[in-house]
């Protein structure tokens, strides 16, 4: 062809009288010129429409047809300069594979009649494709060459789907067996069609094959249906991130692995499927599980615990007003005529009484606290008038009768806030109860300031027992006790401080602790706002 007529040409040079015949069409003297460019002219019509890109190179190295297939593939016209002459092929291989099409050169000068190969290509547009090239010598039937010819096939996506193919099937592979997470390719009518020894262990199956014939989700899965959602979402978006499901080991216990799937565009002659990663999860599970089961307890036992309070309130509560309320009558009556020892007897049980009434009405206000039914109605007024001054007359007696000193000090001309005042009264109640009680010499100091932001600070200092410092973080905990602590403001009770705690948490005020074993205890009480605290903040 080029010259436009057949020739019956033969794959091989030969040198015998036997050749193997290859070519368009027989073509000797018993066939006319006309016959012969009927065959011509129905093989060039063959090549015009196929998407299959022919070319044909004459012995004198000029181009003697080119299909119009090329365009299709290349993107270039019959007609472009790139087809001046023979050597195009070469300008259209990707430079990433001039190696390799040095290698199949050699092949052919190398007297080798067929050869074929893969080729990457840039089209006109910039385009990236695969090409199968297929090469060919031809001679006549005495050995003379008469061409080269040449058939280019698109293979770009046969290309991309079998690097697909290979890279899925070879992934599993490259996943180490001793790695922590398991990987498997699971089709999606429940079939395992791959995995790694990880994922296998993760079940407690030795091989592959002791998974095959069976589907693994209805066997594996404890909740089968539970996969639906699984399997929608990998259908919708391609990708499904950090599923957990319960699966069922070959011994029958429980293992919780955490999954993150995508879905796999399968080969045409393949079944489609998903791959995933596989994390064990059980032991933190497990953990989980008992966590929450305990703090289901904890809930129970402190509503449990809650009723009780305000039961044995109520109890001991309404007997014991009677008994105080007698007691204060026999003393009134008998005032004129008892002797000073029944004086004596009577003031310490008012004082036993009064202190076993604080006791229960401290457990009263706790248990209001933890059912949450305690009201807080916030209103403002002056902290040192109202409220510090009262509470400091209650215990200025008693520090008194110990022989210490009790001075307050108000370094400050405003002192207005916004609080519950009766919360407010007890939280300073408490700290004085303590600072007394546990003060056996020396002295206590109240001082009212602002800080350096403009906040109200109390600062209530005494030279008392102190507290241990590892102490110091449990000191707020209901129901916690240190012997001679400030946790104990009751005997054998430990709520004051836990009381304090939650109203200073409803009153927005900030708590700070500063204490040494036997020196002495300071704490600042800092009014941070008028809106209530969602968090404690107690500072050591």
């Amino acid at each position: 062809m080029g010259n436009g007529k057949l020739h019956l040409a033969t794959q091989n040079k030969t040198t015998n009288n036997s050749p193997n015949i290859y070519g368009l069409a027989p073509f000797g003297n018993q066939l006319d010129e006309k016959r012969a460019e009927c065959t011509e002219h129905f093989f060039k019509l063959i090549a015009d429409f196929s998407d299959v890109w022919v070319y044909w190179i004459n012995a004198d190295s000029t181009l003697g047809y080119n299909s119009p297939a090329c365009k299709y593939i290349t993107g270039y016209d019959l007609t472009d300069e790139l087809f001046s002459d023979i050597h195009f092929l070469e300008k259209l291989i990707h430079p990433l594979y001039f190696k390799n099409l040095k290698k199949y050169n050699e092949f052919v000068e190398s007297g080798l009649n067929i050869s074929h190969a893969d080729f990457s290509i840039i089209t006109k547009t910039g385009q990236i494709k695969w090409i199968h090239h297929y090469c060919q010598t031809v001679y006549d039937r005495e050995g003379k060459y008469l061409g080269i010819y040449a058939a280019n096939t698109d293979i770009t996506e046969m290309k991309k789907l079998k690097e697909l193919f290979l890279f899925n099937q070879s992934i599993v592979q490259r996943i180490p067996d001793n790695d922590s997470n398991g990987y498997y390719q699971i089709y999606f009518d429940g079939t395992l069609k791959s995995a790694n020894q990880t994922f296998l262990r993760m079940l407690g199956y030795n091989s592959i094959d002791d998974l095959s014939g069976f589907n693994i989700e209805e066997h594996c899965l404890l909740s089968p249906d539970s996969r639906n959602d699984f399997k929608n979402e990998l259908l919708k978006h391609g990708f499904v991130k950090e599923y957990e499901f319960k699966w069922i080991r070959k011994d029958w216990t429980i293992v919780y692995l955490k999954e993150t799937a995508s879905i796999i565009e399968s080969m045409s002659w393949d079944k489609p499927y998903y791959q995933g990663m596989v994390e064990d999860i059980t032991e933190r599970k497990l953990i989980e599980l008992a966590n929450s089961e305990a703090h289901s307890n904890r809930i129970k036992t402190e509503l449990l615990k809650t009723e009780f309070l305000a039961t044995i309130s109520h109890e001991i509560r309404t007997p014991l007003n009677a008994i105080l309320n007698f007691t204060q009558m026999l003393k009134g009556e008998d005032a004129a005529t008892v002797v000073n020892e029944k004086n004596e007897a009577i003031d310490i049980i008012v004082t036993e009484g009064e202190r076993i009434k604080r006791t229960i009405d401290l457990i009263l206000e706790l248990s209001q606290l933890q059912s949450d039914t305690y009201e807080y109605i916030f209103t403002e007024m002056d902290l040192f008038d109202d409220v510090l001054i009262p509470v400091f007359k209650i215990y200025e007696p008693r520090a008194t009768k110990k022989n210490l000193r009790f001075n307050v000090n108000r370094l400050l001309t405003n002192a207005k806030i916004t609080v519950d005042k009766q919360s407010v009264i007890q939280i300073f109640t408490q700290l004085l109860d303590n600072a007394v009680k546990f003060t056996s010499a020396g002295r206590i100091d109240v001082s009212i300031y602002q800080n350096i932001i403009g906040q109200i600070c109390v600062e209530i200092s005494d030279t008392g027992k102190g507290i241990r410092e590892e102490y110091i973080p449990h000191l707020f905990s209901l129901f916690s006790q240190e012997e001679n602590s400030y946790s104990r403001t009751f005997e054998g009770i430990g709520v004051g401080l836990a009381i304090i705690k939650k109203h200073c948490s409803q009153n927005n005020i900030r708590v700070d602790v500063d204490s040494k074993k036997n020196v002495g205890t300071k704490f600042i009480i800092t009014f941070m706002g008028n809106t209530p605290s969602e968090d404690e903040e107690i500072f050591y």
